[in-house]
């Protein structure tokens, strides 16, 4: 599984990029504009897709997609390791 590329595809279905215009480095609210509504959305969202679960204050340590891919990485091996 890529997952940069599941979740560029989730940020792309709730911002209206185009996954090729979202970088590593882009901040989540303020360059590629998720309010919200559409990162709670986009969080269970992932939650569903890769079968794990996320906690507000781990949402709030997401700041750019290069953020979220490391996080989710991280706890897709947790699980996979439990």
């Amino acid at each position: 599984m890529d997952i940069k590329a599941e979740i560029k595809t989730i940020i792309s279905d709730y911002s209206g990029l185009d996954i090729s215009e979202i970088t590593d480095d882009m901040n989540l609210q303020t360059e590629i504009g998720l309010d919200s509504f559409a990162m709670i959305s986009m969080i269970c969202d992932m939650e569903e897709r890769f079968d794990i679960e996320i906690t507000d204050e781990e949402v709030s340590s997401m700041e750019t997609l290069s953020d979220v891919v490391q996080f989710v990485d991280k706890k897709l091996n947790k699980v996979e390791c439990a």
